[in-house]
């Protein structure tokens, strides 16, 4: 697969198929659009693409459903050969949406066949959508399909959807509608040792910064490292009983584990939420609180395990 961050000197002799969006999560969704540009592609012998964005959120964080890298990962999966990566500046917000489908689109990318979602929109102030795709296509050497939007519990799937779930702690609906668990990555880093005193080490990394937000609390989840792979149970939070707030971060305990993780980067799939964060009066309380979680979330584990 073929990633473009510039749109100069692209081969404009090979004929494509594209489809265009952020494609955050690449949730079931993406998945269905993907898949319906794939069979046209075939059908058309042309070559299928995707246009997508840089920075589609300008400066807000706590949005991203995956890291760019895995989504480029599951686009090659998919069978996609180019992507055409730009930025979501202020120049491109401008480009109107009848010059994005004839000097973009047409002839920069010599695209064939575009395809879409129901409610697609694009070019400035998103006055491109399906209406004005099809006086274009009437006019031009070019065709397009929509695809249908794909459900989940009677309601269209979309990435702001699953946002919302993530931050509800409805986690079991986040991996059927991304078709995995969300997951967090980071490098774990030296922390005040408390849990260790306690007799159950964390490995602890700061929140990532761009990604989507977790509802703070307590988490069924499973844990990658170099060792291999462990159940595990994962703390979202500021530790608010210890000390005063400190930077969000991910805290997790990995079951049947004996090691030091310092300076190595985890990741940690989120399973099922299992109680939100609380400030506890003493210490002691937070202890106790804290064995409850590791036998409760290790009973969860035990009856999934397929005997």
């Amino acid at each position: 697969m073929k990633i473009f961050e510039s749109l100069e000197n692209i081969d404009s002799q090979q004929e494509r198929g594209l489809t265009l969006g952020v494609f955050d999560g690449m949730h079931i969704g993406h998945r269905h659009l993907l898949e319906e540009l794939m069979d046209v592609c075939r059908e058309q012998s042309l070559r299928p693409a995707v246009f997508t964005f840089i920075s589609p959120f300008g400066p807000e964080e706590n949005r991203r459903l995956l890291e760019i890298e895995e989504k480029y990962a599951i686009l090659e999966e998919i069978g996609i050969e180019d992507v055409f990566v730009t930025n979501m500046t202020e120049e491109f917000r401008n480009i109107s949406a009848y010059d994005f489908l004839k000097k973009f689109l047409q002839e920069k990318l010599n695209v064939k066949t575009l395809v879409v979602g129901e409610d697609a929109r694009f070019g400035a102030g998103a006055k491109g959508d399906v209406h004005l795709l099809a006086e274009f296509a009437a006019a031009e050497d070019f065709s397009y399909k929509v695809a249908a939007d794909v459900l989940y519990r009677d309601e269209k799937v979309s990435s702001s959807r699953i946002r919302n779930c993530l931050y509800q702690g409805e986690l079991e609906a986040v991996t059927e509608m991304l078709t995995r668990p969300y997951k967090l990555k980071g490098v774990v880093e030296h922390g005040r040792a408390i849990g260790s005193r306690k007799g159950f080490p964390t490995a602890n990394f700061r929140y990532p910064a761009k990604r989507a937000r977790l509802h703070n609390g307590v988490y069924a989840t499973v844990a990658q490292c170099s060792a291999g792979v462990f159940p595990a149970v994962s703390n979202i939070g500021v530790s608010p009983t210890i000390e005063e707030e400190t930077p969000l971060r991910v805290e997790t305990y990995l079951y049947d584990f004996d090691g030091l993780l310092y300076g190595e980067e985890i990741e940690v799939d989120f399973l099922s939420f299992i109680r939100p964060e609380l400030r506890f009066e003493s210490m002691e309380e937070l202890t106790e609180a804290v064995r409850a979680d590791l036998e409760n979330v290790w009973q969860w584990h035990q009856s999934r395990v397929v005997k």
